[in-house]
């Protein structure tokens, strides 16, 4: 096909600065209506996301960092949950905002969801724009963004959202850098890559990003090699013009990797223990998935060909389909010119895509023989929207080459016109030899054949915008009516997160069995103050001192003394920490009786005589009293009065780990192990004020600093990418 000259087709990518903003704002205006204007109930793991989010920025609201979750696991550090949301994200600062305005943690966390996603819409609009430096392309792709799978996995994933997120502003940060002319361009495109190379390290998705920024290195390596000399090239001019900010953006990222880099750290060396379903009760120290679990999670096993066109009433976790605009765009283009950005986007999408089959091809079982880091991660299926996102960018080219493939002289665009009906009857074809496909699959390519015959014989050659809205409505139509048939199977929900601070402490937890709604598998528990039993069907999860205590004492033995959150003993005994005498001990706890058993020689000799001859008998606190009282507690201290005419021995069985200190009347008093796996202090006779704290001051003001630093970086980042002015100095 010759190419039409400039001035005809060759314009088609060119629209104006009023159906631009048109162009932008309907496909996300019919994404809210479709979704009830954000009113949706979060569903599936967002539903915990969703307490776990109130729960930690609601204490942020009044100046509490939350260090520690006293309401699982019978105490343990708060460092796993947060990797799922990425807890240093400014932008969940939306959510204590809204709700310092007494606005409903639910519709706060609603909120960030619908801003996040115009976000991400957004930053793929740009990413695609940059790479073709042309509009039209990149409004189609942002309106198949808009109206994709991804809109429904927001509500139910967000830890695939925030990937999304994210990877599509690094890509268009990466474009921009690499295809800047100036150092000032490169400053702000510079900026924004730290930002959002932070966002990524510092949540639980960073492994998905690096095995598409992995595909994306091979890719350009293989098709375009060029690309590496200049973007060396650029950068090193940039460091000579900017070496404090290139030196402080390798320091920010390299310090947004830390709270990860603490955690597989703690991980490894047993501090907690994560013994559970998805890594088969295998090692508490390790994360490693088997590679048959992450088999049943790739795209392969969650969803057939056929299903990626249907009605969706098989419609469960993945959500995922291909909108046909999409495949019918892509099919148009497979006969034009590729150049090498071409090249490399195809590349990128079929080796992430290879990569998320698993077990099909031995891709996946070679890397997770030879790299440690896939074994960390299942869920393959997740890979599914960044795959549709790539080849939607990579259709955004085709549309353009397809439009400017047109031929010049109205007698030779009779074949241009065949070869448009050729490829809609195929895929017409195609989807008639399926079972339960929408209407408006069909109606989507018999208009998309109508469109792009009549811009064949130059319908739209004066009318640009028209074109531009024929186009955008085909890529909304189908996924209008998918959406609505997914909500159809899934329906509305409604999610009551409340705030744990505001509600009275509570001296008991459940029995096993008596509140099953929070004894679910692990990750799967709200952040609430009402206290799960601790025991789970699915694994465990905590201290390694309660796994060894889980692991050696029977859960009908323990159910009962850990119901119990405070017991005073008049008795200590000393139990070895090597070869510790479980069965004693299941004894004591299981009749809920003295002595307390102790790790350190010290603690016993701080005993009396008088306590020593007394009963065995401890006493177990059910609620408030005159003789003990909590005052106040938040998830890192407990503060309580004491007023008993004896010493006493006080376990309060919350987990023991390092970093917790007692004090007593503002004096800090040794803290010692106590029943193998709580915690345990000696408070002298009468009136007493003992508390508990957890975290130093260091702990606080690092992460407090984190806190603030993201925000600030982002706000810089932000300011550079709106600003006008650029530097005049010119790279290579």
């Amino acid at each position: 096909m010759n190419a039409a000259p400039v001035g005809t087709a060759g314009n088609a990518g060119d629209v104006s600065g009023a159906v631009r903003c048109w162009a932008l704002v309907i496909p996300f205006v019919l994404w809210l209506w479709l979704h009830h204007w954000g009113a949706i109930g979060p569903q599936v793991d967002n539903t915990w996301y969703s307490h776990w989010i109130a729960y930690h920025f609601g204490y942020l609201a009044k100046g509490i960092f939350p260090l520690w979750d006293p309401f699982r696991a019978w105490g343990w550090p708060d460092i796993y949950d947060v990797r799922f949301f990425g807890d240093l994200n400014p932008f969940y600062l939306i959510v204590p905002f809204l709700m310092l305005l007494h606005v409903p943690p639910f519709v706060a966390f609603n909120a960030f969801l619908v801003v996040l996603y115009l976000l991400g819409g957004i930053g793929f609009y740009l990413c695609v724009k940059t790479v073709w430096s042309r509009e039209l392309p990149a409004l189609v792709a942002y309106a198949m963004f808009m109206l994709s799978t991804i809109g429904e996995l927001l509500f139910s994933q967000l830890t695939v959202m925030l990937m999304l997120f994210s990877s599509v502003w690094i890509f268009y940060f990466l474009a921009g850098y690499i295809k800047s002319a100036t150092a000032g361009e490169q400053k702000k495109y510079f900026a924004g890559l730290v930002f959002t190379l932070m966002l990524v390290v510092s949540t639980y998705v960073p492994f998905f990003f690096v095995v598409s920024l992995s595909a994306f290195i091979l890719a350009a390596c293989l098709f375009s090699p060029a690309v590496f000399i200049s973007v060396a090239q650029k950068t090193v001019v940039f460091i000579r013009t900017f070496p404090v900010l290139f030196w402080m953006g390798g320091g920010a990222v390299a310090l947004a990797c830390l709270p990860g880099l603490f955690f597989y750290l703690s991980v490894g060396r047993g501090d907690i223990a994560l013994i559970m379903e998805r890594n088969a009760f295998g090692s508490s120290a390790s994360l490693a998935v088997p590679l048959g679990m992450i088999s049943h999670s790739s795209l392969a096993a969650q969803v057939s060909p056929g299903e990626l066109f249907s009605d969706q009433d098989f419609v469960f976790n993945t959500f995922c389909y291909v909108p046909v605009f999409l495949a019918v765009v892509l099919s148009l283009g497979c006969f034009t010119r590729m150049d090498a950005r071409h090249r490399v986007i195809f590349a990128t999408g079929f080796f992430i895509f290879l990569f998320a089959l698993a077990g099909v091809t031995p891709v996946h079982a070679f890397l997770y023989e030879h790299v440690g880091f896939v074994r960390l991660f299942r869920n393959l299926y997740f890979l599914g929207p960044l795959i549709m996102l790539v080849f939607a960018a990579l259709a955004g080219g085709q549309l353009q080459s397809f439009l400017e493939a047109r031929p010049a002289a109205p007698d030779r665009r009779v074949w241009y016109f065949l070869f448009i009906l050729l490829v809609h009857a195929g895929w017409l074809v195609f989807l008639f030899c399926q079972e339960r496909v929408l209407w408006t699959t069909f109606a989507t390519v018999i208009g998309s054949a109508g469109v792009f015959a009549l811009f064949c014989f130059g319908a739209f050659d004066r009318h640009r915008g028209l074109l531009c809205a024929g186009l955008l409505f085909l890529a909304m139509l189908q996924p209008s009516q998918v959406i609505m048939t997914y909500w159809s199977v899934w329906g509305r929900g409604t999610v009551d997160v409340r705030q744990p601070q505001e509600l009275p402490f509570s001296y008991r937890r459940p029995f096993r069995g008596q509140a099953p709604e929070l004894e679910k598998g692990l990750g799967l528990v709200p952040k609430t103050s009402a206290d799960e039993s601790g025991f789970r069907p699915q694994g465990f999860y905590g201290t390694h001192f309660v796994q060894a205590l889980y692991s050696h004492v029977p859960a009908g033995d323990l159910q009962e003394y850990v119901a119990h959150k405070f017991v005073l003993y008049e008795q200590v005994a000393l139990m070895p920490a090597v070869n510790p005498d479980w069965e004693a001990l299941r004894q004591a706890l299981g009749r809920v009786q003295g002595p307390a058993w102790v790790n350190e020689q010290k603690a016993l000799e701080l005993s009396t005589a008088s306590a020593a001859a007394s009963s065995d008998r401890p006493v177990i606190i059910e609620g408030p009293s005159e003789a003990f009282k909590v005052v106040s507690f938040d998830p890192d201290h407990v503060r309580l009065v004491v007023n008993y005419p004896v010493r006493k021995f006080l376990v309060y069985n919350d987990s023991y780990y390092p970093g917790w200190r007692v004090f007593i009347n503002g004096r800090e008093r040794p803290l010692y192990r106590a029943n193998a796996a709580f915690k345990g202090v000696w408070v002298e006779a009468g009136r007493q004020e003992v508390e508990f704290r957890f975290g130093s001051l260091p702990q606080y003001v690092f992460h407090w600093a984190m806190v603030m630093f993201f925000a600030g970086w982002g706000g810089y980042a932000g300011y550079l990418l709106v600003q006008r002015k650029k530097c005049d100095i010119q790279v290579g």
